[in-house]
């Protein structure tokens, strides 16, 4: 039996600044939150933030290069698709998957996350962020 591959969507430059631009707000919150002083749920919706942010500017990085995005329902899907874009998908690919892995514990709250990872994830979230600024400029 053949495997099918991600599920995916065509898209264009366009969605492409749409997806960077949200994933640049996201970013931008997330490091305002990490500057506040609660320590308690802080690094948790820091990291949630970040978590968006990788996963807008993975989009984003996959409409300008591949002219298509993926749309399933798991975002694990996205790694495969982003190793594939130029240059250094592979480093991209990794740093997603970092952040996927807080997805669950920084969004439903299930695990405490500790500052150290946060700043981790917001690092991760950022370099993929303006990986997607930079795509975009050429």
């Amino acid at each position: 039996m053949a495997t099918r591959g991600p599920r995916t969507q065509d898209c264009s430059i366009a969605e492409a600044k749409v997806r960077a631009a949200q994933s640049r707000k996201f970013l931008d919150t997330a490091e305002l939150i990490l500057d506040a002083d609660d320590d308690l749920a802080t690094p948790g919706a820091a990291a949630a933030l970040a978590v968006l942010a990788g996963i807008a500017a993975s989009d984003s990085l996959c409409c300008r290069n591949l002219g298509r995005r993926p749309r399933g329902q798991d975002h694990r899907e996205a790694t495969p698709l982003l190793e594939q874009v130029e240059p250094n998908g592979k480093d991209m690919s990794r740093s997603l998957a970092r952040l996927l892995e807080l997805k669950d514990g920084s969004h439903y709250g299930l695990v405490y996350l500790t500052m150290s990872r946060a700043k981790t994830a917001v690092r991760n979230a950022a370099a993929l962020a303006e990986a997607a600024e930079t795509a975009l400029r050429r």
